[in-house]
């Protein structure tokens, strides 16, 4: 099944997919989630993606439009991600763990490897963790500092991955024990990590070695194709043509 929705991911050709959020409401509707984990909300926009009970970690809401709906219960707490981690466990909230995550925090490296340990811990064995941001068509959008380009291509010249790519070779080298796919939905993909183990520690025990290791790996290092080719990539657009396929792609065997 997964096979026949897989393509061949190019940073030329860019990430031509469904738009990130749509695809993510139809992951709402095909998988139904009961719980909901974000870091990073901003004004709401992937929240309101998703219909379950929801927990939001951000530290400056700039919320205006109704992200409550018809959720049973809405947790919202306006500090940094480390913070929350500190103080709280997603699983005072959610006891079974939540379902599905998304982090799309600070865009820097050490960061979101933090956000996904620490989120890791807290799930279940059917949970999807969604990493947004770490496939950069370009080195400029990799910059740790957000810079724009006037001389690039209106599509793109806005977007900043951060180097939060480098998830993805250390996903690759440190965690083969996961299922880790692509989607292609522009500008910059979204990374769905699935087959979590809550009780590895691998990551958080290398943390301070990982950091050091990704930090002396700059993107011309490993290379644009290089890091494109890491993990298969799913064409979105193909499977939004059939949505009841949505939940043979992603389920959890």
């Amino acid at each position: 099944m997964l096979s026949h929705y897989l393509k061949e991911g190019r940073p030329e050709a860019g990430l031509p997919g469904l738009q990130y959020l749509d695809f993510f409401r139809l992951m709402n509707e095909n998988l139904c989630p009961d719980t909901y984990f974000e870091i990073g909300t901003n004004e709401g926009n992937s929240l309101t993606a998703f219909a379950c009970d929801a927990l939001c970690v951000d530290p400056r809401f700039i919320v205006e439009q109704n992200v409550l709906a018809a959720r049973t219960r809405s947790f919202f707490f306006q500090m940094t991600s480390d913070a929350f981690f500190r103080r709280h466990k997603i699983r005072q909230f959610f006891p079974d763990g939540p379902d599905i995550c998304f982090l799309d925090g600070m865009h820097r490296f050490e960061f979101l490897l933090r956000d996904f340990i620490n989120t890791e811990r807290e799930c279940h064995d059917r949970s999807m963790i969604l990493l947004h941001d770490c496939l950069p068509s370009n080195e400029r959008m990799a910059e740790r500092v957000p810079r724009t380009d006037e001389d690039e291509d209106p599509a793109t010249r806005y977007a900043w991955t951060g180097d939060v790519w480098r998830m993805l070779p250390v996903l690759k080298k440190y965690r083969p024990d996961l299922r880790v796919l692509v989607l292609d939905s522009g500008p910059t993909g979204v990374v769905v990590c699935s087959r979590l183990n809550p009780a590895s520690t691998v990551l958080h025990d290398r943390y301070d070695e990982i950091v050091d290791e990704m930090f002396n790996l700059p993107l011309s290092g490993l290379g644009l194709q290089q890091l494109w080719k890491l993990f298969p990539m799913v064409d979105t657009a193909r499977l939004a043509a059939t949505p009841a396929d949505v939940s043979a792609v992603f389920r959890i065997a």
